[in-house]
């Protein structure tokens, strides 16, 4: 994006829209050509001169890891470098690679009330943001484009409609429902295994370990045959904590409905919504 005086702020268009523009308020580089026989040097547009000497940039050295984004359910903290050690001028090259790296960080489990970080975000634009002229209480949603999976989108809780809230997620939200550890990060979906380690592979098995080949679990089975003698809710079985891969199967067709209660909770919960118990 050409300037009326290109060597004092180096200004940039936007690909998919040429007169939407952002500076971050520094100069171009020394070297970058401003008029055709001229270039940027100490922020003014001069003839180039043949004696001047192509000085490439180099890095210089790693800040210290700023503050993680997350106080619990893994997190990720940065840290940056600049391009200064020396300066690229006279039309030498910029430093190769990119300036930020980042690592996980506070990777031990949430409360359970402060599990889900997507529901969180939402949460926090019930009071500020406005759809279709009205306040609605904000759910999380998982968008169906995994492309889009690190944009922060809520569901209305009044009208079940999808909004965009015009900014991504923040950083260590979980990129999806269905991936308990991959995370998101800068608006990019980033791989992360059951054994918290960037671009791992590694995943639970059956019985919950990560890397394991199904081998530390005991299976437990059981049939129950009671007939109810009168009508209500007839207890079954209790399903104790840590249990995984839980199937209930019906041998033959009948009237009854399946539901099951949280220990701690109040309510029965089964097929056709929650009803107080």
């Amino acid at each position: 994006f050409r300037t009326f005086d290109p060597c004092k702020q180096l200004w940039c268009s936007h690909p998919d829209n040429p007169y939407f523009c952002k500076t971050k308020k520094g100069p171009p580089l020394d070297g970058t050509e401003c008029a055709p026989g001229k270039w940027c040097y100490k922020g003014h547009c001069m003839w180039k001169n043949p004696n001047q000497l192509k000085q490439d940039g180099a890095w210089g050295s790693w800040s210290k890891y700023g503050s993680c984004s997350r106080s619990c359910g893994t997190g990720v903290r940065f840290r940056t470098r600049q391009c200064n050690n020396p300066v690229p001028s006279n039309g030498g090259q910029d430093c190769p690679g990119v300036n930020y790296e980042y690592q996980l960080c506070n990777t031990n489990e949430c409360p359970k009330h402060f599990e889900d970080f997507r529901a969180q975000q939402c949460h926090l634009r019930n009071s500020n943001f406005e759809f279709q002229n009205a306040k609605h209480h904000w759910l999380p949603y998982e968008h169906p484009d995994a492309n889009k999976r690190c944009h922060l989108y809520c569901q209305s809780k009044e009208t079940g409609d999808v909004a965009y809230m015009k900014q991504l997620v923040h950083d260590g939200t979980r990129c999806s429902y269905k991936d308990a550890y991959s995370i998101c990060v800068r608006g990019e979906c980033v791989k992360v295994g059951c054994d918290r380690e960037i671009g791992s592979n590694k995943v639970e098995d059956k019985c919950g370990v990560c890397g394991g080949d199904n081998s530390h679990c005991r299976t437990v089975k059981g049939t129950f045959t009671r007939t109810p003698k009168k009508p209500g809710y007839l207890k079954m079985f209790h399903i104790p904590p840590g249990a995984r891969h839980v199937m209930i199967q019906e041998h033959e067709a009948s009237p009854q409905i399946l539901g099951f209660r949280r220990i701690a909770a109040s309510a029965l919960i089964h097929p056709k919504g929650v009803q107080e118990g």
